[in-house]
């Protein structure tokens, strides 16, 4: 017994070594991940340009505005797309309703109140359960429809605009959000092509943690009307796709028999 047991320590003592060295290993590891996002978290902070709040940038404001077809934005009924193939809109833009779906879950909501019918695998959900929900969906609906047409609202009330000279010789129009929306405060930098098209625009939002992300624009596609977007913004860190986005007039253009609105007109 004695020997048995003194087998038994030493075999402890070693497995204890093991789980030490691997215990400093992962840690080492760890701190070696943090290091490195700290790294390149520093490489990718850029600070925001001084720009100024000019004539010159009021102009290019329009320019970019009358590229994407401004007008015919403005004169869309409807309007459905995916972002990433986790949420799915469709917003009738004339009443301000838009209809979100994510992991089983459905929400019909008004944005303006921010009230609305939530469903849970096509049962309606509970009146609690249904604030929380609805929540979400404008949360969702704030963020992604502001990813997909950032470019269109910088003419949004509470918005300021300033013209910044770019390093490279080029043209930018920078926007901070005074007011409204979801975080403002925020500030986005656009920088305008020859055609008047936005190439890219760079972020100092708060939600992130890194000043100055840049996404480019590409996939441009011209909808019926002649409303122009991008459907892929690719970024330093990630991409953002925008695989179906479809506008019409009418809800039949998007299979629908009957409008969807119906459980919350009214509210």
């Amino acid at each position: 017994m004695p020997r048995r047991f003194e087998l038994c320590t030493v075999e402890f003592s070693a497995m204890k070594k093991k789980l030490k060295y691997l215990f400093l290993g992962l840690g080492g590891l760890f701190l070696l991940v943090i290091l490195g996002a700290l790294v390149a978290g520093w490489m990718l902070n850029k600070p925001m340009p001084e720009g100024k709040e000019d004539a010159k940038a009021e102009a290019l404001a329009d320019e970019m505005l009358a590229a994407v077809n401004i007008q015919a934005w403005d004169s869309l009924k409807y309007l459905s797309w995916n972002l990433g193939e986790v949420h799915d809109f469709f917003w009738d833009r004339e009443r301000n309703l838009v209809e979100v779906k994510w992991g089983g879950k459905r929400v019909l909501l008004n944005p303006e109140t921010r009230a609305g019918k939530a469903y849970l695998e096509g049962k309606e959900v509970g009146d609690e359960e249904n604030e929380a929900v609805c929540e979400d969906a404008f949360r969702w609906f704030a963020n992604d429809g502001f990813w997909l047409l950032s470019f269109t609202k910088v003419r949004d009330p509470g918005t300021v605009r300033k013209y910044v000279d770019l390093p490279d010789g080029g043209r930018g129009l920078l926007v901070t959000w005074s007011s409204g929306g979801v975080t403002p405060g925020d500030s986005y930098l656009w920088k305008v092509g020859p055609d008047g098209l936005p190439l890219s625009w760079q972020l100092w939002a708060q939600v992130l943690p890194v000043g100055g992300l840049e996404f480019a624009y590409s996939d441009w596609i011209t909808l019926y009307n002649g409303a122009k977007i991008p459907l892929l913004q690719t970024g330093q860190l990630w991409d953002m796709k925008f695989p179906s986005v479809k506008a019409g007039q009418t809800l039949g253009e998007f299979g629908l028999q009957e409008d969807p609105f119906l459980p919350i007109l009214g509210n």
